[in-house]
């Protein structure tokens, strides 16, 4: 699970859009340079910036969709095996639950049949000790 939200949480959150940023740099100053050498220079600078920008702006849409359907994909992908993990846990607690339930049993069971005399000192302190494990046992059931 824990390598599975990293891998969510590393396509959600990697930049890309750097990348587009410097490609359509690249691209608009090519482009300005290719359009020096043309008769109209100043207006081959206008359009190199305004392709550029284009290219920025679609690149960077084209990248949210990739991204949204890698994390789509990627949800998917693991959506039987999580619904799976969480029904064996699931199916784990309750099954640990009862073990506890029955440790629980056993452990009064045993105290009871070796428990000190009546009005001992020895009973007190047995019966304390007996009864911080139940509730150590009463504690823990109640968390999970």
């Amino acid at each position: 699970m824990a390598k599975y939200t990293s891998l969510l949480s590393n396509l959600s959150s990697k930049d890309y859009q750097s990348d587009v940023d410097k490609a359509s740099q690249d691209l608009a100053g090519s482009l300005k340079n290719l359009g020096s050498s043309s008769t109209n220079s100043t207006e081959a600078g206008k359009v190199s910036g305004i392709i550029g920008t284009l290219v920025d702006a679609i690149g960077k849409q084209v990248i949210e969709h990739k991204r949204v359907t890698k994390l789509r994909t990627a949800m998917d992908m693991a959506q039987e095996g999580i619904t799976n993990l969480s029904n064996l846990i699931v199916e784990s607690n309750k099954e640990i639950k009862d073990f506890v339930g029955l440790m629980q049993k056993s452990i009064i069971d045993h105290a009871n049949a070796s428990r000190p005399a009546y009005a001992s000192v020895n009973r007190f302190y047995f019966d304390s000790n007996v009864a911080v494990i139940l509730a150590e046992i009463a504690d823990n059931r109640d968390v999970g």
